[in-house]
Order: structure tokens, then C-alpha cells, then sequence
């Protein structure tokens, strides 16, 4: 078997565009929700977007076409407590 490793550096930024764009997506675009989702402030989770050129506007046009749940399977967004829970 041969595998290929990484450098750690470039699987945190892997990691952060990836969580980022999900968060946006259970949130249809809204930062501020998808920054409550993660548990960062606001700005910060701006600064996070800016470092992996992540558009939120890309996931509010998602959000107008389509009303679906995109959380990770077993994952679901509670509106009470506004994060994510597994079922």
C-alpha cells in the first residue's frame, strides 16, 4: 500500500475552507449564524472566510435554489440551541 502524508499545515487549511463552506451551507450563507454554529466570534470566523477565500454569497444563491439539510450525515442543526447535534 502506498500512502501519501500531507504536511500538517496543509491539512488545517484543508480542514478550515472545508469546515468553513459546510458551516455556510447548514446556515444558507449567514455568517453570523455559521460563526454561532462553530463557537467563534463573528470576526473572527470573517477572518477564517478571508484566509480561505470562502464567498458567503456562494452559499445564500445555494440557499434560494434549494431547501435541504446539508449537515454531515447523523448531524443536524438545533434551532433552540443553535448548534449542531447528532441525532
Amino acid at each position: 500500500m502506498n500512502w501519501t502524508v500531507i504536511s500538517f499545515k496543509q491539512a488545517r487549511k484543508e480542514f478550515e475552507k472545508s469546515y468553513a463552506e459546510n458551516a455556510l451551507r447548514v446556515c444558507d450563507g449567514n455568517v453570523t449564524a455559521a460563526a454561532r454554529l462553530a463557537e467563534k466570534d463573528r470576526r473572527d470566523f470573517y477572518e477564517l472566510l478571508k484566509r480561505n477565500d470562502v464567498d458567503p454569497q456562494d452559499f445564500r444563491d445555494l440557499a434560494s435554489t434549494r431547501r435541504v439539510s446539508l449537515a454531515p450525515k447523523g448531524w443536524r442543526y438545533d434551532e433552540d440551541s443553535r448548534r449542531m447535534i447528532q441525532d
